[in-house]
């Protein structure tokens, strides 16, 4: 939300499982950006189900608000998207933006994107903010970080997932709705 004080962005964190926290974060907010995910927890007791129907949640939690506009990170449609709750979830949380009162965009980067180069084996490229997802208190992260992290820069290797004929889209065009 940029400040009508000063100009400057406000970076407020709410936990989806705790709508106080929520209803609190959202005092004053114009806009919402919202790329939870629960593919990797965030805190124990997180589940993908979970933090998308929270996310569900927060639409409504947001209108009720007066939240003008509302933005989402999700992902492209998949042919087996009903098979993977993940990709159910950002469905769920799609259908439930189109029937909202607020403007929303929904961006649908190709899957894993804010980690895409930090999991390839570039470290460097890590976000720094204190909710990081490669930052976050999950064994496999933790022990993949370790064996893959600085191969970019050490050895002038990327992990490309997917093999040799499988490309991954670096940018997809999202939804706007007014």
């Amino acid at each position: 939300m940029k400040d009508p004080h000063n100009g400057t962005i406000k970076y407020i964190v709410g936990d989806l499982a705790d709508e106080d926290s929520i209803k609190k974060a959202l005092a004053g907010m114009d806009v919402v950006i919202n790329t939870a995910n629960g593919l990797i927890p965030l805190k124990r007791g997180d589940s993908v189900t979970g933090v998308n129907n929270g996310a569900v949640r927060l639409v409504a939690i947001c209108e009720n608000a007066g939240v003008k506009h509302f933005v989402l990170s999700s992902t492209p449609t998949y042919k087996h998207d009903k098979d993977v709750p993940e990709l159910l979830g950002k469905r769920m949380i799609e259908k439930r933006l189109a029937i909202s009162t607020m403007q929303s965009i929904i961006i649908r980067n190709p899957a894993f994107m804010d980690v895409f180069m930090v999991m390839c084996g570039f470290a460097q490229a890590a976000d720094k903010s204190l909710y990081a997802t490669t930052k976050r208190d999950f064994g496999f992260t933790k022990m993949y970080m370790n064996v893959v992290g600085s191969f970019v820069v050490k050895r002038g290797w990327m992990l490309a997932p997917g093999g040799a004929n499988h490309g991954t889209q670096q940018i997809q065009p999202g939804m706007l709705r007014k």
